[in-house]
């Protein structure tokens, strides 16, 4: 491992593993569509607010891509950073997504991950512990070629499942 690997790789393990020693609530939380789903831990900010990264993987078998037209986007692995938002039986995220991808419409082997990088916001509605909702992705996709894409995809079934405070 080079030095500046083991740096960055250092500096990740101890945001990551510092974060809960500060004392701050934390909440799991597993979203699951069809074909797809993920994982984050949010830090509580205030009763009603926290902050937290994610990561899981998005087919796109039942979510509705609006652009590029005619095409399927699909992330094979995605990272969010977001912020979450609680009133009551409501829930919204808003972050940062970025992920390793394609927006479907291969004519052979051509057909390499490319890089998408964007937002997104998801609202949930339910119980404390089981939510329902949905969720909206806009950002660039760069495709392998280096052909670039504005994707708008909109995941029309979630449900979020959280355990901790």
């Amino acid at each position: 491992m080079t030095p500046l690997r083991a740096g960055r790789t250092a500096g990740l393990a101890i945001v990551l593993l510092g974060l809960p020693a500060t004392g701050q609530a934390q909440r799991f939380a597993v979203d699951v569509e069809p074909f797809g789903g993920s994982a984050s831990i949010a830090f509580a900010r205030s009763t009603a607010s926290a902050v937290g990264v994610g990561l899981g993987v998005t087919l796109p078998e039942l979510s509705w891509t609006i652009a590029p037209e005619g095409e399927k986007y699909e992330e094979l692995a995605h990272l969010a950073a977001f912020y979450r938002g609680t009133a009551g039986p409501f829930e919204t995220d808003i972050g940062l997504r970025m992920a390793a991808g394609d927006a479907l419409a291969c004519d052979a082997s051509d057909c390499w991950p490319g890089f998408f990088a964007g937002i997104y916001t998801a609202f949930f509605a339910g119980w404390s512990h089981v939510r329902f909702g949905t969720r909206v992705v806009f950002g660039s996709f760069a495709e392998s070629n280096a052909k670039r894409k504005t994707v708008v995809n909109i995941s029309p079934i979630l449900v979020r499942v959280a355990f901790g405070r």
